[in-house]
């Protein structure tokens, strides 16, 4: 991080705006894990790295637009199987990627992050997560609810029209697919919350017996 610093110190002084763009989740089969971290200007990257590769190219094009409209993001990147091949990587995986916006004028920023850092706090916190099993009215009315007191939010259900991603444009995900099988589409930590709502008694037990493994 002390070459980001740097860079960030010298192109802020020379009156640039910047984004850093840290990796916030890792699943699965990434370049780099959480943390990650590459700083990019008007002209692309500056320095750093978040793994190369496709991954890191589509950073680059989100950062081009938070530049562009002067403001920050966030964006999940997913890589199948044939995409990974490509970068040289066995499997798929998934990353979150936060994009954070540097206006010329923020120099007070840098030396907040420098403090935090030095203070061994962590440099970001990732979104709490919640996944709303079902995608009936209740998941419809709900998902807004979640995102707008900041948890990352991924809907699933098993028929196509009810995981539809125009049916829930505050969901980070909306996942169609076989309740049965939640690995396959999914990786779960102790902090994650989850919502259980299905459109039958029978999936709902399906989907809380893997939950409570």
């Amino acid at each position: 991080m002390q070459d980001i610093f740097e860079k960030m110190q010298d192109r802020l002084d020379a009156g640039a705006d910047l984004v850093l763009a840290v990796v916030t989740e890792a699943s699965g089969s990434t370049p780099r894990g959480k943390g990650a971290a590459m700083l990019a200007g008007p002209s692309g990257l500056i320095c750093g790295t978040i793994g190369g590769g496709t991954l890191e190219a589509e950073a680059l094009k989100e950062a081009a637009v938070c530049l562009a409209e002067k403001r920050g993001g966030q964006f999940e990147f997913r890589m199948d199987s044939d995409a990974a091949a490509e970068d040289g990587m066995i499997c798929g995986g998934s990353a979150v990627v936060l994009l954070q916006y540097i206006a010329a004028g923020q120099k007070d920023w840098l030396r907040q992050l420098k403090e935090q850092i030095g203070a061994d706090s962590p440099l970001f916190a990732s979104p709490e997560r919640a996944f709303i099993f079902g995608g009936g009215h209740i998941a419809a009315a709900l998902a807004p609810i979640l995102k707008s007191v900041g948890f990352r939010v991924a809907v699933m259900d098993d028929r196509t029209e009810f995981a539809d991603p125009a049916r829930f444009p505050d969901a980070a995900q909306a996942v169609c697919g076989d309740f049965r099988h939640l690995a396959k589409f999914f990786t779960f930590c102790e902090s994650d919350y989850a919502v259980v709502v299905t459109s039958g008694h029978m999936h709902d037990f399906e989907v809380e017996e893997q939950l409570l493994r």
